[in-house]
């Protein structure tokens, strides 16, 4: 959609994929990384220019793409109960799954910050990896949140968790290692997104 002039937006294109439904994208550098909800994982598609965008790759997953996060030459794409595939990206055209993180329960987000992976564990919390060496990434704690955390959103040293049923949770990650929690924040319904701007957390509840 070209929103170069916001008033009369527009739809420049678009890519069919034939199944499945994108559930996240992630764009950097002329392509655009779809997560697809079908279990064919991630796909790789040229964005540049827009007006002829097509797909470059896809790499399949072993169950649904929920979620993505780009860092450096890898994708980080949450697959419900198959965890989270590490998939080196450079270059995209050979794409492949590099390593794979097992986690407890369906993940539904994952969140890159420096070399620490921040894992949306099902009813086992927040799960942080290691990923510095991302063929071989370490386990390095879970915080138990009482919820079923549906979205990460990572500032200034802090985690702030769309926990479901159990609202908003403030994790303390400046030391990765002894991560712990700050507050809890009741909401009304079921939090399922949230982002952080300006010293306010938005919760989509």
């Amino acid at each position: 959609i070209d929103i170069s002039t916001h008033e009369s937006a527009f739809e420049v294109n678009s890519v069919p994929f034939g199944l499945g439904l994108a559930s996240d994208i992630y764009v950097s550098g002329g392509l655009a990384y779809v997560a697809n909800d079908d279990g064919s994982g991630l796909q790789i598609i040229d964005v540049d220019p827009p007006e002829s965008a097509f797909i470059l790759n896809d790499v399949v997953t072993p169950l649904p793409a929920n979620n993505i996060d780009i860092a450096g030459d890898y994708a980080f794409v949450a697959s419900d109960a198959g965890g989270i595939e590490i998939i080196n990206i450079n270059p995209p055209q050979s794409a492949f799954i590099q390593s794979s993180i097992h986690a407890m329960g369906d993940i539904l987000d994952v969140a890159i910050d420096g070399n620490y992976a921040y894992i949306a564990d099902d009813s086992a919390g927040l799960t942080i990896y290691d990923i510095s060496t991302p063929e071989t990434p370490q386990f390095v704690m879970t915080v138990y949140t009482g919820g079923r955390p549906k979205d990460i959103y990572i500032s200034g040293g802090y985690v702030y968790l769309a926990d479901d049923f159990a609202g908003l949770q403030i994790i303390d990650i400046s030391v990765p290692e002894s991560a712990f929690f700050v507050n809890t924040v009741d909401t009304p319904g079921k939090a399922v997104g949230v982002h952080e701007a300006g010293g306010y957390a938005y919760v989509a509840d």
